[in-house]
Protein backbone atom coordinates (compact mmCIF):
# COMPACT_ATOMS: atom_id res chain seq x y z
CA UNK A 1 0.00 0.00 0.00
CA UNK A 2 2.71 2.25 0.97
CA UNK A 3 4.23 1.78 -2.29
CA UNK A 4 1.30 2.69 -4.24
CA UNK A 5 0.28 5.98 -2.59
CA UNK A 6 4.42 6.85 -3.37
CA UNK A 7 3.43 6.46 -6.71
CA UNK A 8 0.14 8.26 -6.95
CA UNK A 9 2.03 11.25 -4.75
CA UNK A 10 4.79 11.09 -7.66
CA UNK A 11 2.22 11.11 -10.20
CA UNK A 12 -0.01 13.69 -8.99
CA UNK A 13 1.98 16.18 -6.67
CA UNK A 14 3.51 18.53 -9.41
CA UNK A 15 -0.33 18.68 -11.23
CA UNK A 16 -2.20 19.26 -7.98
CA UNK A 17 0.44 21.82 -6.79
CA UNK A 18 0.40 23.73 -10.04
CA UNK A 19 -3.41 23.80 -9.92
CA UNK A 20 -3.15 24.94 -6.25
CA UNK A 21 -0.81 27.49 -6.98
CA UNK A 22 -2.78 29.30 -9.90
CA UNK A 23 -4.98 30.27 -7.40
CA UNK A 24 -3.65 30.91 -3.99
CA UNK A 25 -0.31 32.37 -5.96
CA UNK A 26 1.63 31.65 -2.67
CA UNK A 27 4.04 28.43 -3.77
CA UNK A 28 4.35 28.03 0.13
CA UNK A 29 -0.01 27.78 0.06
CA UNK A 30 0.06 25.73 -2.40
CA UNK A 31 2.32 23.13 -1.21
CA UNK A 32 0.23 23.23 2.38
CA UNK A 33 -2.82 22.36 0.37
CA UNK A 34 -1.41 19.34 -1.86
CA UNK A 35 0.14 18.10 1.50
CA UNK A 36 -3.43 18.22 2.78
CA UNK A 37 -5.19 16.35 -0.22
CA UNK A 38 -2.18 13.32 0.16
CA UNK A 39 -2.97 13.47 4.61
CA UNK A 40 -6.96 13.06 3.64
CA UNK A 41 -5.99 10.54 0.58
CA UNK A 42 -4.07 8.16 3.46
CA UNK A 43 -6.56 8.84 5.80
CA UNK A 44 -9.50 7.91 4.23
CA UNK A 45 -7.90 5.28 1.80
CA UNK A 46 -9.86 2.33 3.53
CA UNK A 47 -13.11 4.11 2.18
CA UNK A 48 -12.02 4.64 -1.12
CA UNK A 49 -14.63 3.77 -3.79
CA UNK A 50 -12.04 1.52 -6.61
CA UNK A 51 -14.55 2.70 -9.51
CA UNK A 52 -14.42 6.32 -8.91
CA UNK A 53 -11.19 7.88 -10.65
CA UNK A 54 -8.42 8.37 -8.46
CA UNK A 55 -7.45 11.93 -10.68
CA UNK A 56 -11.05 12.58 -10.17
CA UNK A 57 -11.04 12.72 -6.44
CA UNK A 58 -7.94 14.36 -5.99
CA UNK A 59 -8.76 17.48 -7.59
CA UNK A 60 -11.82 17.53 -6.01
CA UNK A 61 -10.22 17.24 -2.63
CA UNK A 62 -7.59 19.95 -3.58
CA UNK A 63 -10.56 22.19 -5.25
CA UNK A 64 -12.53 21.50 -1.77
CA UNK A 65 -9.19 22.66 0.44
CA UNK A 66 -8.65 25.96 -1.73
CA UNK A 67 -12.30 27.14 -0.65
CA UNK A 68 -11.32 26.49 2.90
CA UNK A 69 -8.25 28.18 2.64
CA UNK A 70 -9.66 31.15 0.63
CA UNK A 71 -12.63 31.66 3.56
CA UNK A 72 -10.17 31.31 6.24
CA UNK A 73 -8.06 33.97 4.59
CA UNK A 74 -10.32 36.31 3.90
CA UNK A 75 -11.04 38.39 6.92
CA UNK A 76 -7.05 37.26 7.87
CA UNK A 77 -5.68 41.10 9.35
CA UNK A 78 -3.01 41.02 7.07
CA UNK A 79 -3.14 44.82 6.40
CA UNK A 80 -3.03 45.34 10.09
CA UNK A 81 -0.17 43.31 10.78
CA UNK A 82 1.99 45.44 7.96
CA UNK A 83 0.27 48.72 9.85
CA UNK A 84 1.45 47.40 12.76
CA UNK A 85 4.79 46.47 11.68
CA UNK A 86 5.09 49.58 10.31
CA UNK A 87 4.36 51.74 12.65
CA UNK A 88 6.71 50.16 14.81
CA UNK A 89 9.24 50.62 12.62
CA UNK A 90 8.58 53.90 12.53
CA UNK A 91 8.29 53.83 8.55
CA UNK A 92 5.80 55.98 6.59
CA UNK A 93 2.92 53.85 4.88
CA UNK A 94 0.97 56.28 3.51
CA UNK A 95 2.55 58.88 1.43
CA UNK A 96 0.94 62.20 -0.65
Amino acid sequence: MAMSFALVYKLYFQRLYVYCRQFTKSAYDAEDIVQEVFAKLWGNRDSIIADSTLRGLLFTIARNNLISAYRRNINAPVYEIIWTIAIQSGERILRR
